[in-house]
């Protein structure tokens, strides 16, 4: 379904608000952007607990 400015224009408040509350159905992703996902999710888990142990070291005031 295309985005027509008209179409929405014509619509009551009641059905637009229907319209708006309707949830969308799952999209279906490709392994590519899966395993893009899950790179960037081990990514993270690795760079917040190094993020953090950098920033209570710089906290404490040891220099090495």
């Amino acid at each position: 379904m295309n985005y027509d400015p008209e179409l929405i224009g014509a619509l009551e408040p009641g059905q637009f608000t229907a319209v708006l509350s309707q949830a969308l159905p799952p999209r279906k992703l490709g392994r590519g952007v899966v395993a893009l996902l899950f790179a960037l999710r081990t990514y993270v888990i690795i760079a917040v607990p190094t993020v953090g142990y950098a920033f209570a070291q710089a906290l404490v005031g040891h220099h090495p």
